[in-house]
């Protein structure tokens, strides 16, 4: 097994993700706010393994972010591997997230509450699908 498996384990296993909606000042009063990150409990060598791996497949070298660009990179690179993530029911809701963006305030007050409801029936949905498996 050489090394490049082992990192990919080791990111499959400790990457997090947190598909945040969160109450917000401005606009309907909440935000989305994806976010992807590894678990504190590596050792230096699984992050000096997981710097590697992420410099050579040219992914975000922050092991945490909430930067649009780079959590759509870890989203984009980990779909082929979402049967072996450890958070998968965190990374489906994320990538709902990120599919089905909260509606711009002028957009209306009746297309954000439809996005709520749809985000809530997804998020119900996600959730059984994982119990079932």
């Amino acid at each position: 097994m050489s090394t490049v498996d082992v990192a990919l384990g080791i990111i499959l296993t400790s990457v997090r993700f947190k598909p945040n909606v969160e109450s917000y000042e401005h606009g309907f009063g909440f935000r989305t706010r994806p976010e992807v990150y590894f678990t504190t409990a590596l050792t230096d060598n699984q992050t000096e393994l997981i710097q590697h791996y992420v410099k050579v497949h040219g992914l975000p070298m922050r092991l945490r972010t909430r930067a649009k660009a780079e959590v759509e990179a870890w989203v984009d690179f980990l779909s082929d591997y979402e049967p072996l993530l450890t958070d998968g029911e965190k990374y489906t809701h994320l990538k709902w997230l990120l599919d089905n963006p909260m509606p711009h305030k002028r957009e209306g007050w009746e297309a954000f509450v439809d996005w709520a409801e749809k985000h809530d029936e997804a998020s119900e949905y996600i959730t059984n699908q994982r119990e079932g498996e």
